[in-house]
């Protein structure tokens, strides 16, 4: 069994331009060019938005699915996690080999994930994770369904 087993069946892309080549896009290329950076768009709309992906962990493993080819161009990935109505947070910084990140919620949650990777030369694409529509979204509830049964009068 591998170490970057995901919790789900989901591959987190690499939204990515390198030398004009578009790696792994989660968008269609229209909707990607909507929410390029420094677009007037601002943030994604709910619309844009990938569906939920529901767990009961609080820890699980975000697969890194980049072609080899594209890794030589990259110096580091850079995982950013967003959540509520919080600011994007660079969680963890690795190098193009890693195979996946590990991520373990302080708490239950909607929790949105975004890749950027760095090139060569310092260039993060994209630019600002703030305009782009998050790669996958997770819903973490570890509490277990209670009922609350209490005696009372009937009408």
């Amino acid at each position: 069994m591998s170490a970057c087993r995901p919790f789900v069946h989901v591959r987190m892309p690499v939204r990515v331009l390198l030398g004009g080549l578009l790696l792994a896009a989660a968008l269609p290329a229209v909707a990607a060019a909507q929410y390029a950076p420094g677009s007037p768009m601002g943030p994604p709309a709910s619309s844009q938005l990938p569906k939920i992906h529901y767990t009961r962990s609080s820890t699980f493993t975000l697969p890194v699915n980049m072609p080899e080819k594209a890794k030589a161009n990259v110096s580091e990935i850079c995982l950013y996690v967003k959540t509520g109505a919080g600011d994007w947070v660079r969680h963890e910084v690795a190098p193009p080999t890693i195979e996946c990140f590990t991520f373990k919620a302080p708490r239950d949650g909607e929790y949105w994930f975004s890749l950027v990777t760095v090139d060569k030369a310092g260039k993060a694409a994209p630019t600002d994770v703030r305009l782009e529509p998050p790669s996958l979204r997770v819903l973490i509830d570890t509490q277990p369904p209670a009922i609350e049964v209490q005696a009372g009068v009937t009408v």
